[in-house]
């Protein structure tokens, strides 16, 4: 984490999170005012993420105000894809609980994934590192997707930009 980072953590209010990523929980903690929740569940090296049933039912007993959520895969006319069924339900069961933000590095739109997670129209609101190519900029207007990316302005600074939404 940037140093710019951690001061702004440190900086900006107080916040309750719960994860299921040993690392953010580690992150967060550091600055030992935010409260920090871990999920529970078997731990997955590859992944850095607790996984499994006790996840899944840590967050069932919850309402989350805000939950942000990476995307697998974008699909153009399906939405959110996930690689397996776990975490689709894992996703859909955020979804559900929470105001979301979906998040996917420019890499993911096009990506395949076998199962659906949110379909299209129920997105709201999706950041990324590059403004979307051009058949998901369409789709993701036509859908009532808010897409925010970083814009360079004439100083070289980085500025939002929301796809004109």
């Amino acid at each position: 984490m940037s140093d710019q980072s951690q001061k702004a953590l440190d900086d900006g209010p107080s916040v309750s999170v719960m994860t299921n990523m040993p690392v953010i929980a580690e992150v967060l903690q550091s600055g030992i005012k935010h409260r920090v929740t871990l999920t529970g569940g078997e731990y997955d090296y590859a992944n850095g993420a607790l996984m499994g049933e006790q996840v899944l039912e840590a967050i069932s007993e919850c309402l989350f105000d805000t939950a942000i959520i990476a995307a697998y895969g974008v699909d153009p006319v399906h939405g959110l894809v996930e690689s397996s069924k776990y975490l689709q339900r894992f996703k859909r069961l955020l979804f559900e609980r929470s105001r979301r933000i979906f998040v996917a590095d420019h890499s993911k739109f096009g990506a395949s994934g076998a199962y659906v997670s949110v379909s299209l129209s129920d997105i709201g609101t999706i950041v990324t590192d590059e403004p979307p190519p051009a058949p998901f900029a369409d789709r993701f207007k036509d859908a009532g997707v808010r897409v925010v990316y970083p814009q360079k302005n004439e100083t070289n600074n980085m500025e939002e930009d929301t796809n004109g939404q």
